[in-house]
C-alpha cells in the first residue's frame, strides 16, 4: 500500500514528495485499519411504501489482526460504528435477521410480527415472523440448503454488499470465540451489546450479543451463531440458535 505526504520547503518554496510505504500486516503503524474504501450495501424495499423506496448505507473495511480476513466496520443496518460506551447507542446495533431471511423489511427492530408463514423463500413481506417451531420457514428446506446458499451470495443480491457474504460458524468461532465482552465491544469489530428478537414473540431484548453464521446444524435443526449472554462468560458458538430468532448479521470479503 503506497500513501504520500507533501512538506513545504520554506526556502525554496517547492514541494517535496516523501514516500510511506505501509505492508498490509504493519497498517497500524500507518494511521490504522484499511476503512478507506466506501463499500454501498445493495438498496433495500421498503415494502411499506408503494413507490419502492430504496435506501443504502456505506460501509467501511476492516481487517483482522488475527487472521487478516476483512469485515464490514458495524453490523448490517447500523448508521454509525460504536465506541466503547455502547449501552444508548442504538444506530450502531444494527437490523435483526431472522436466519437466512433476505432484507425485505422484517430485519428492522420495530417492524410488525405476523404468525402467517411464506409460502416460499422469496415470497416474504416485512413482518417479523413469530412462531412456535423455532422456525420462520415450514418445509421446502427443511436442510438449511438453500437459505446457506443465499447468504453466501457475494454478488449484491443477498443481504450484503458486493463482494461480501454472512461469514461460516468457523469464521465468527477464530476471531470471536473465547473473548470476554470488553475485547469483544473494544476489539476491530466493535460489536456491540445490541441484544436481539426473540422468535416466539418478536420482542427486543437487549442483553446479550448475538451475531448469525451462515451456517445450518440439520442434525438438530437450528442455525450456527456466536454469542455472549453477559456477566464473566465469554464469546461462545452455538449450533443451535431458533432460526426464528432475531440476530445481527456482520459481513466477511470473500476470499474464497
Amino acid at each position: 500500500m503506497l500513501r504520500y505526504i507533501y512538506i513545504k520547503d520554506n526556502k525554496m518554496f517547492k514541494h517535496k514528495k516523501i514516500y510511506i510505504i505501509c505492508i498490509s500486516l504493519l497498517l497500524a503503524s500507518c494511521g490504522g485499519n484499511t476503512n478507506t474504501p466506501i463499500i454501498k450495501s445493495p438498496a433495500s424495499t421498503d415494502s411499506n411504501n408503494s413507490s419502492s423506496t430504496a435506501t443504502t448505507l456505506k460501509y467501511k473495511e476492516v481487517i483482522s489482526p488475527k487472521t487478516g480476513l476483512v469485515w464490514l466496520d458495524r453490523n448490517l443496518g447500523a448508521t454509525k460504528v460504536c465506541t466503547i460506551n455502547t449501552k444508548n447507542q442504538k444506530a450502531c446495533f444494527g437490523d435483526y435477521y431472522q436466519w437466512g431471511r433476505a432484507r425485505d423489511g422484517h430485519e428492522k427492530v420495530d417492524s410488525n410480527t405476523s404468525t402467517m408463514f411464506p409460502d416460499a423463500l422469496e415470497n416474504t413481506n416485512d413482518k417479523f415472523i413469530i412462531s412456535g417451531y423455532e422456525e420462520w420457514f415450514i418445509s421446502k428446506d427443511n436442510d438449511g440448503k438453500k437459505r446457506m446458499e443465499f447468504w453466501s451470495k457475494t454478488d449484491g443480491t443477498s443481504i450484503c454488499p458486493i463482494g461480501f457474504r454472512v461469514p461460516t460458524a468457523e469464521e465468527l468461532k477464530i476471531e470471536l470465540a473465547g473473548e470476554f465482552l470488553n475485547n469483544i465491544m473494544q476489539g476491530f469489530l466493535k460489536l456491540p451489546m445490541s441484544g436481539h428478537r426473540r422468535g416466539d414473540d418478536g420482542k427486543w431484548y437487549n442483553s446479550s450479543v448475538a451475531i448469525w453464521s451462515a451456517t445450518h446444524n440439520a442434525n438438530i435443526q437450528g442455525a450456527k451463531y456466536i454469542g455472549y449472554g453477559g456477566g464473566n462468560s465469554t464469546a461462545t458458538l452455538y449450533s443451535s440458535g431458533d432460526k426464528s430468532s432475531g440476530y445481527n448479521v456482520r459481513c466477511i470479503k470473500n476470499s474464497k
